[in-house]
């Protein structure tokens, strides 16, 4: 997925049709790659908007299936006896401190997957982060018209 995005962000800087400032927009899933794909993107990208992303995959499955909690995230378990399910833990938190450009940061207080508590812990991106608050999905609503 990384890699799509990292090819879409190099079709649009060589068309000549689109501006040249890109931005990269990720809504939970999506905002792990929009991540990713900024950092890896070696100064192309000059803004990133992240909806409701999440801190780790790991932290996903804690808080999908709290019963599993102690599973995934124990200290006497080098992070938890069922860490070594997940493949790619989409280490977001540990990613989020590298993103070098301006983000703009939407988090809903009332999505049904992603715990606003994972958004508010994404704010260690150091440039221009602004962190809006909602109580639903602010993008999805606004298309609703």
């Amino acid at each position: 997925m990384v890699e799509d995005a990292l090819a879409a962000v190099s079709f649009v800087r060589r068309s000549t049709t689109v501006g040249n400032v890109v931005v990269l927009y990720g809504l939970s899933l999506g905002a792990a790659v929009a991540i990713r794909a900024t950092v890896a993107s070696q100064g192309t990208v000059q803004g990133l908007v992240i909806e409701n992303g999440y801190t780790s995959i790991p932290d996903m499955a804690a808080a999908l299936l709290p019963p599993l909690k102690p599973l995934f995230h124990s200290q006497s378990f080098n992070g938890g006896m069922l860490r070594f399910l997940i493949r790619d833990r989409w280490e977001v938190l540990k990613l989020a401190s590298k993103v070098d450009v301006p983000c703009l940061m939407l988090a809903s207080l009332k999505d049904e997957m992603v715990p606003p508590e994972q958004m508010r812990r994404l704010r260690c991106v150091p440039h221009g982060l602004l962190l809006v608050e909602a109580c639903s999905n602010l993008l999805f609503e606004l298309d609703q018209g």
